[in-house]
């Protein structure tokens, strides 16, 4: 939500988007400074996998709707997928 709002400074002041959604401006400042802070992070996690001689090396590319991305590459443990897949659509 605190994502959605921020945008909306894109298309409507912020006086009109602190009495649309009650809240205050000091908040919404808040929202928009941890969103930005958020953006500059970098995104790249390095997650260690010991290979398997049963699993052949794959290279997968995600997109979220919201803009997320996901690359694996190599030998990836079919639970780690699906355990990365539900943590970024949560």
């Amino acid at each position: 939500m605190r994502e959605q709002t921020v945008a909306l400074l894109n298309h409507y002041s912020s006086s009109k988007i602190t009495a649309a959604l009650r809240i205050s401006g000091s908040q919404l400042k808040q929202w928009q400074n941890s969103v930005e802070l958020c953006e500059q992070t970098t995104q790249f996690v390095h997650l260690p996998i010991s290979p398997s001689l049963n699993q052949p090396a794959i290279n997968v590319e995600l997109r979220f709707t919201q803009g997320d991305e996901m690359s694996l590459s190599g030998v990836v443990d079919t639970h780690l997928i699906i355990s990365l897949i539900g943590a970024m659509k949560s």
